[in-house]
């Protein structure tokens, strides 16, 4: 087949497809309560276009009937779906939650922070998950706050959030299921010159005993994908170390439905800087 005649063939594929595809627009929610989930991202299988929920659990699209969705967020199961109505119900992943605190005491705050050392600057991908361990503490202690080192390069967009929730390890130290603290989220955009993000829990978590992870995912519309195709990575870039074998780092990027050892891409394991602010129960 020549050149000419395979790419007339695309254009009319391309063509076919701009003549059936429709804006969608499609509403998450929570079967159990019913409410409205916000911040899921959204991946039309079919094409690689993406987007993510607002506030309301609402989310616009271009759909043919023949596409797939993929949706994810940190706080429910993923699903794959052909069947794409005007609501979209996701089931909850379990949550081991303290009961809800709405201020800290007037205990002083206690630091302890993980990797000082900025050795490496880390952009994350846009609309992808990474999983970074922490070592447990008997501290008898709540966490009410987590700081991130970052940095923010001109070049690279800051539209969307950054999210961020905790949750168990499995027996074998791997990523769990289970969540342990709300989920928290912050406008990438506001972040300006700012050299850390700080997460404030409303419901302070206890300290693990255990070893746990921060689950960090970035949300962007597709938007910002057409205008860098060049590159996934998106603001803020975060700092890292080299971890160890026996606290393993995971991600899952936006192309990815399965989550894959760092250490993958990077060769080491690989850890992040934090300092987390705990308080006396």
């Amino acid at each position: 087949m020549t050149f000419h005649k395979t790419l007339l063939i695309i254009l009319l594929v391309v063509h076919c497809r701009c003549l059936t595809a429709q804006k969608t627009k499609c509403t998450l929610i929570d079967e159990r309560t019913n409410h409205p989930i916000p911040y899921a991202s959204i991946l039309n299988i079919s094409d690689g276009s993406f987007t993510y929920s607002d506030n309301e659990g609402s989310f616009e699209l271009s759909i043919t009937d023949k596409d797939s969705l993929e949706i994810r967020h940190l706080s429910y199961s993923s699903l794959k779906t052909s069947t794409i109505d005007d609501t979209i119900y996701l089931q909850p992943k379990i949550q081991f939650l303290d009961e809800v605190i709405v201020s800290i005491g007037d205990e002083p705050l206690v630091t302890i922070a993980y990797n000082n050392k900025k050795n490496k600057q880390f952009g994350v991908a846009m609309n992808s998950e990474y999983a970074f361990p922490i070592s447990g503490n008997e501290t008898n202690s709540k966490i009410v706050r987590i700081e991130i080192p970052i940095k923010i390069r001109k070049e690279y967009p800051s539209e969307g959030l950054v999210l961020i929730q905790l949750y168990k390890s499995t027996k074998e130290g791997g990523l769990g299921s289970q969540v342990i603290s709300e989920l928290l989220e912050m406008d990438a955009s506001s972040l300006g010159k700012q050299k850390s993000m700080i997460f404030n829990f409303n419901n302070p978590v206890t300290f693990p005993q255990e070893d746990f992870y921060l689950v960090l995912k970035r949300v962007v519309t597709n938007k910002i994908f057409e205008n860098r195709k060049e590159s996934y990575s998106v603001n803020p870039f975060i700092y890292i170390t080299e971890g160890s074998e026996k606290l393993m780092s995971f991600e899952r990027l936006f192309v990815d439905s399965n989550w894959i050892k760092t250490s993958v891409r990077f060769t080491k394991p690989i850890m992040v800087n934090l300092k987390i602010y705990t308080q006396k129960e």
